[in-house]
């Protein structure tokens, strides 16, 4: 019962995704960075209160860049310049 409603809302989705602009598109992916990363900054201020802004700002550093390497692992490969010698 739940699979058929969600495939509905996916479809109303896309559709609606489709239908706008890609200035809209563009525009609601810049909106949705700065609200993840707002909200990133709270959870570390909700985590360690007693942290100066640049402990924050650290901290947010570190987080995003362990997320990155878990979503670029295996893209990017280390070749050896030795190899094209």
């Amino acid at each position: 019962m739940i699979q058929p409603l969600q495939k509905s809302i996916l479809t109303r989705k896309a559709a609606r995704a489709r239908g706008r602009a890609a200035s809209e598109k563009l525009a609601d992916g810049a909106r949705l960075y700065d609200l993840s990363r707002a909200v990133l900054i709270h959870s570390i201020i909700g985590q360690h209160p007693d942290w100066s802004e640049m402990q924050v700002r650290e901290e947010l550093k570190r987080r995003r860049n362990a997320t990155r390497q878990v979503h670029e692992k295996e893209i990017y490969v280390n070749v050896s310049t030795d190899e094209f010698a």
